[in-house]
């Protein structure tokens, strides 16, 4: 769910499916071309980062539609924003945790794990 609680959305085998939290009638779908499995929303932005397969997407809520796409090592299996919203970090499958800057779309560092990383979440503290 989106953080306005507006959007729901729903990752299949090819698309993300979009639909409106209240009313539970759909907004429309985004084509993946791989599983979209992982969110992670922007703490202001419309945007919604989702893993599909070797790529994190960008997603424009407010458009439905892909905005940017993001390589990254072996497959996603988890996402998280910082609060800023600036760095982008990527726990894939191969065992490295990326940190991506995402405005440029660089990578700012990388970090080896050791082994198959299989989730990531970030916990934000409330005030």
């Amino acid at each position: 769910m989106s953080p306005d609680g507006q959007k729901l959305l729903i990752g299949t085998i090819s698309a993300i499916h979009v639909y409106d939290a209240i009313s539970l009638t759909s907004l429309g779908s985004i084509p993946t071309g791989a599983p979209a499995i992982h969110f992670t929303f922007h703490p202001t932005l419309p945007l919604v980062y989702a893993s599909s397969g070797t790529a994190v997407l960008e997603i424009n809520l407010n458009a439905l539609a892909v905005t940017r796409n993001f390589d990254v090592r072996g497959t996603s299996q988890g996402l998280a924003l910082d609060p800023n919203g600036t760095d982008l970090y990527v726990a894939a499958e191969g065992g490295t945790l990326q940190i991506l800057d995402r405005t440029t779309g660089q990578e700012t560092q990388a970090i080896p794990l050791g082994v198959h990383s299989l989730a990531l979440r970030s916990l934000r503290r409330r005030t």
